[in-house]
């Protein structure tokens, strides 16, 4: 039998958040909702590492049903820091990178397509982070 993983910690979760790992944070407190989905503490991390990242849109949607100050703060700066990419631009932004790919690129072609559709019917949304990742 494999060995057990040993679960994610409110210490660490602590430990992270206080050190400003964001990124770090934002994969503990999913791997933490993965194995309590409940987890309010996860869930408020989770707000606060999107919203440090500058995606608020996600933020707010990652603490939605959690009370408290903290979750009160994060819903504040949440609406004043969407993060949503007009689809319009996300298609632009991924026409441009297979065109910098040049004939790379054109293998992509047909999936490109389906996944422009996906996006502009709305089955796909994308949200930009303060460091550039989308």
């Amino acid at each position: 039998m494999p060995p057990v993983a040993p679960k994610t910690t409110d210490t660490e979760l602590h430990k992270l958040a206080r050190a400003g790992a964001l990124w770090p944070l934002l994969a503990a407190c999913d791997t933490r909702l993965n194995e309590e989905p409940q987890c309010e503490l996860a869930r408020l991390y989770r707000g606060a590492a999107l919203m440090g990242l500058g995606a608020g849109t996600l933020a707010a949607r990652a603490i939605d049903g959690v009370g408290g100050d903290d979750a009160d703060a994060i819903r504040q700066a949440a609406r004043a820091s969407p993060s949503g990419i007009a689809p319009d631009a996300a298609i632009a932004t991924c026409q441009g990178n297979l065109d910098a790919l040049g004939s790379a690129g054109d293998l992509l072609g047909a999936s490109f397509d389906a996944w422009s559709d996906d996006v502009r019917a709305g089955r796909r949304e994308f949200h930009r982070c303060r460091d550039g990742n989308v």
